[in-house]
């Protein structure tokens, strides 16, 4: 037995061996060879590089914090509403280069400060500089009054008249989705019933849900008008109206709750009406409808015809106001008064309004099929508009306007109190969001 010493590491080395015996005679063995080991690794002593420290996931309660090493290491944050932190998850002991890192119970719309850290093998520790992330505020409470379905589209027409344009705007409904019409008055202008409904079926069909407040072109045949309405709701399944439907009516359909009236046109007592159905009903959402306007309710010529009663009453219980009769396009920011057009101090964004008692919008829809008008008032014809800066949105033949409908899908993102607005025309511009 012969120990060799001093040899490389990782080496190949060749030997033999020779043997003499005590006459001297001599004996050599054949080439043999062996390996070293490898070399011992050096210690360790360099912790892991973090890079790649994110959030994810961030809710009203909770987030998830992604981080990768460079080396396999285990997964720890720290966390806290100060660069002190004072949280730490539990040490996740698993040794990854991909980490992730679930926090929960958090406070809703709160900043919180957080650092990661992460221990390799060899027991060298990197922790991550500060970061922050802010949880999302708190879901609403639940509502106290009936909804609509989620994501329930209502289309918003007026002055609709028989033949093409018409017919693409009905068209432009359907293909949008929409579950059902509000017709703010003005059928056909040929005191034609018949004709007026067959339109309608021709393209929606005689089941479609649409509901329609009287207009002063549909006085000489209103009877008959109502009674197509009358005998269309009857095939609605889970419509209901009590009332004089189409001039003081208080409707139900897919928890929309809305008010036919024809204020300015036919009746009377329609502000009395609107303030009581109101406030006996606790609907998140509600819809006024009439045709006719106040002057300063609209952009054209029209004069002031419906009275401040019904939007005052409207805006007061916490209800949208939809007309026509003005053939144009035009909505109202957040208004605090309708008589005085003042503008909630607290919502003058143009393209996000509310709708609660006291504050509400308006819009004018009447460009379903027959003429287009131009603007008269609240000149310059681009945003900002004129007058008290009350109008989100003008769409005129000054604007260059083609026929369409305003769509409202109510009850969006999973919100039953949120809803999503757009004009929309036939050749499928979208003319307004909010």
């Amino acid at each position: 037995s012969v120990v060799l010493s001093g040899l490389l590491a990782g080496t190949q080395y060749h030997f033999r061996v020779k043997s003499r015996d005590a006459a001297g005679n001599l004996a050599t063995s054949g080439n043999f060879t062996f390996t070293t080991a490898a070399a011992p690794p050096a210690s360790d002593t360099t912790p892991p590089i973090i890079s790649s420290v994110s959030p994810a996931g961030i809710s009203s309660s909770g987030a998830t914090i992604n981080w990768t090493t460079n080396e396999a290491s285990d997964s720890q944050v720290e966390y806290g509403t100060s660069t002190s932190y004072g949280s730490s998850t539990a040490l996740n002991t698993a040794r990854v280069t991909s980490h992730s890192v679930v926090l929960s119970g958090l406070n809703a719309g709160t900043q919180y400060h957080y650092r990661v850290k992460s221990r390799d093998a060899a027991g060298n520790l990197a922790t991550s500089g500060d970061a922050s992330f802010t949880t999302t505020a708190a879901p609403p409470p639940p509502p106290s009054g009936s909804t609509t379905i989620p994501n329930l589209k209502v289309a918003f027409i007026g002055d609709q008249g028989l033949g093409a344009n018409a017919e693409a705007v009905l068209q432009l409904i359907k293909n949008e989705g929409a579950h059902m019409v509000l017709h703010q008055g003005d059928f056909d202008y040929q005191d034609n019933p018949t004709a007026w409904d067959e339109q309608i079926n021709k393209v929606l069909g005689s089941n479609f849900p649409y509901f329609a407040s009287v207009g002063n072109h549909d006085l000489p045949q209103w009877p008959s008008y109502q009674q197509k309405l009358q005998a269309r709701l009857s095939r609605i399944s889970g419509a209901q109206c009590t009332g004089d439907l189409g001039v003081q009516a208080k409707c139900t359909y897919q928890g929309l709750f809305f008010l036919l009236t024809g204020a300015g046109t036919l009746g009377s007592g329609h502000d009395a009406f609107i303030r009581d159905q109101l406030a006996q009903d606790n609907s998140v959402w509600s819809v006024c409808s009439w045709h006719k306007n106040q002057n300063a309710m609209q952009v054209g010529g029209k004069g002031n015809e419906a009275g401040w009663g019904v939007y005052e009453e409207c805006r007061i219980g916490g209800g949208i106001v939809a007309t026509g009769h003005e053939h144009s396009y035009s909505r109202t920011k957040t208004l605090s008064s309708m008589q005085l057009q003042t503008v909630d101090p607290a919502w003058t964004d143009p393209n996000v309004v509310r709708v609660v008692p006291g504050s509400t919008f308006a819009f004018v829809s009447g460009l379903g099929g027959r003429s287009i008008r131009d603007q008269q008032r609240c000149l310059p014809s681009t945003y900002p508009y004129g007058c008290n800066g009350e109008w989100a949105k003008i769409y005129t033949s000054t604007q260059g306007a083609v026929h369409g409908a305003l769509l409202i899908t109510f009850y969006v993102d999973g919100d039953p109190r949120k809803a999503r607005g757009e004009f929309k025309n036939v050749n499928g511009e979208v003319v307004d969001t909010f």
